[in-house]
């Protein structure tokens, strides 16, 4: 069995871009992020579905974490030699952020976890 998962905590390096695709609607961020030697590394992130609402709020320096599905793609733009790229196919979007927006997130989930108690009892 092959199983790849790619897990990216950064800051969105622009206002979040709202595209189509022949399947939908979709957005995409882009995402920088140090690795350990303390390079910056850009990540071209692809959010679809109910994901796709939440995350057309993004601004640009605002803190981020996907985690999702990677895929190379090589291109070669002209006159230049053939680049690599990693996209992420995003399965799971989180804002990371000031502590109201913490504090609302968590509201959010704990309300729907104290809706499924009562409706268990």
């Amino acid at each position: 069995m092959n199983y790849q998962r790619i897990i990216i905590a950064g800051n969105a390096t622009q206002d979040a871009q709202v595209k189509q695709s022949e399947k939908g609607e979709f957005v995409l961020l882009f995402i920088a992020s140090k690795n350990r030697s303390g390079k910056t590394m850009f990540y071209p992130a692809f959010i679809a579905g109910r994901m796709a609402e939440y995350a057309k709020e993004v601004k640009k320096g605002d803190p981020v974490l996907v985690d999702g599905t990677p895929e190379l793609s090589e291109y070669e733009p002209e006159g230049k030699e053939k680049r690599v790229e990693l996209k992420i196919y995003v399965d799971t979007f989180r804002r990371l952020g000031p502590k109201t927006d913490i504090e609302k997130d968590a509201k959010e989930v704990l309300g729907a976890e104290e809706e499924t108690e009562e409706a268990e009892e």
